[in-house]
């Protein structure tokens, strides 16, 4: 039999229900006078490809990854090749976890990164580490030099001045005047469009059958706005040695800023830099640990140049 009084409570209780749910949702959405409010997912960054020994082990550094919304990140790495345990990951869930190989194993490693922010999880980046049984072999990766880039409408052409053809290549879309970063195809020539001002920065890559190359970094200064003297370009050696100088130098940097992108230890401190005339400055680096460092310049402009090197 039909009871209003109960099926007045039952409506009642449902309306409430559907409140509770929905205002949780309600309040995220709306804020600021109404505004719609939504939540950008983060952008994973699994570090560069590189080339170890079998049997040794590597430091990976996802630090790169970054969250538009300035939200803290949780890591997630995942050894997807090889299958079975002649590859351990340690510190899983951490922004520079070690990864190891077994004696006997050598070949190439490929290593999963995905970040979030407690809300969205960002689609997976890929690093390769090839673990080799044999010597590693120098190779240099050549960008070419930084371009100013005026017409916003005109595609964004990069192309690797790398020598040799037994060699594969792999773009990076490194920083981005909006902050979206491309995904290339390997090869040696990629193109962008749909452009916006500002400064872009590049790092490519090559590899070979044993051995990886350090990034070199291309510059780009996309809209009519810029000039030469507004972009900067590192110049410096790619290899240095523990406790001995080298010294870096830059055009168009005067009163801009020299910073330390990446480095083994977190170092963060570097020394004043020395102006050389012209616009031009110069830092001398002393390096206290091994591995691979990225140094930066910012320039007045608000443009960045990088530079890679490893330290022996």
């Amino acid at each position: 039999m039909f009871d209003p009084i109960e099926s007045s409570a039952q409506h009642n209780t449902m309306a409430t229900d559907r409140y509770v749910l929905l205002f949780p949702l309600l309040m995220i959405a709306c804020s600021g006078g109404g505004q719609y409010i939504a939540n950008q997912a983060p952008q994973a960054f699994a570090g560069y490809d590189q080339v170890v020994r079998a049997g040794s082990s590597l430091v990976l550094d996802g630090r790169g990854s970054q969250d538009p919304d300035g939200n803290a990140l949780d890591f997630f790495w995942e050894v997807l090749e090889p299958t079975d345990d002649s590859v351990q990951l340690i510190g899983w869930d951490q922004p520079n976890p070690t990864i190891i190989g077994s004696p006997n194993f050598s070949g190439r490693s490929i290593v999963q990164l995905k970040v979030s922010d407690g809300v969205e999880t960002s689609f997976p980046d890929l690093v390769s580490i090839r673990f080799s049984a044999g010597p590693e072999t120098l190779l240099v990766a050549n960008a070419g030099n930084n371009f100013l880039h005026p017409d916003l409408d005109e595609p964004l052409l990069l192309t690797s001045q790398t020598a040799g053809s037994m060699v594969s290549h792999q773009w990076r879309h490194v920083l981005s005047p909006d902050g979206q970063l491309t995904a290339f195809e390997s090869g040696p020539d990629v193109e962008m469009t749909n452009l916006a001002a500002g400064g872009y920065l590049f790092a490519l890559t090559v590899e070979s059958d044993n051995a990886v190359s350090l990034p070199d970094f291309l510059a780009v200064a996309v809209g009519a706005q810029y000039t030469a003297q507004d972009l900067p370009q590192i110049t410096g050696p790619t290899q240095g040695r523990l406790g001995e100088a080298l010294i870096l130098r830059s055009t168009h940097s005067e009163n801009g800023n020299w910073h330390v992108i990446n480095s083994p230890e977190n170092e963060t401190t570097l020394p004043t830099p020395e102006e050389l005339g012209s616009g031009s400055t110069s830092i001398r680096l002393t390096f206290q640990a091994r591995g691979r460092y990225v140094i930066g310049v910012t320039a007045a402009s608000g443009l960045s140049d990088w530079h890679a090197l490893e330290v022996l």
